[in-house]
């Protein structure tokens, strides 16, 4: 049994309440949505630049690890990155395979990321660059300045030191 109060009364909302409250809330929303638009763009040219990082990093260890030579494939066909080791059979004959570990395996960039410019600042002008980077077995790569572009042609640089093959990520010098 529901009670009344002195008032005569029911406790409650009404459905007038209710509509106004809902409108307010998804006015709310609309406005939220709207302003994550730039956010996701800045966080897929991030996303982008920390999986070519941890590509070239995975790269490095394995080779270090297994004794072996790695590379590191750039914008290939489907605009991903991929780690691939250096085989060589008992005949000699040298062939190189894709990595298939979680870190290393091909994949594709976030959607319109793209890798702008893989050069080499040691390098004449009129060479043409490999687009990946290759790292030895004693973990030396090569001197790679690596560079992400999004579709407002905002950057991000990744640089390998060619001695080490330590990479990071570039100062980003904002306009």
């Amino acid at each position: 049994m529901t009670r009344i109060s002195s008032t005569g009364i029911k406790p409650g909302f009404t459905l007038l309440e209710l509509m106004v409250t809902l409108f307010i809330m998804v006015l709310f929303t609309g406005v939220v949505a709207v302003s994550l638009g730039p956010a996701l763009e800045d966080a897929r040219l991030g996303g982008g630049t920390r999986m070519v990082l941890a590509a070239l990093r995975c790269a490095r260890d394995y080779a270090v690890a297994h004794r072996t030579d790695t590379a590191v494939h750039l914008g290939d066909e489907a605009n991903g990155v991929g780690v691939y080791i250096r085989e060589v059979d008992d005949d000699g004959v040298e062939s190189w395979r894709p990595l298939t570990t979680p870190a290393g395996r091909m994949r594709p960039l976030p959607a319109g990321i793209e890798i702008a410019e893989v050069a080499d600042p040691e390098a004449d002008e009129n060479t043409e660059h490999d687009p990946g980077v290759n790292f030895t077995a004693l973990g030396s790569g090569e001197d790679v300045r690596i560079t992400l572009r999004d579709p407002k042609n905002r950057t991000r640089t990744i640089v390998v030191d060619g001695l080490t093959g330590q990479c990071e990520v570039a100062k980003v010098v904002e306009e």
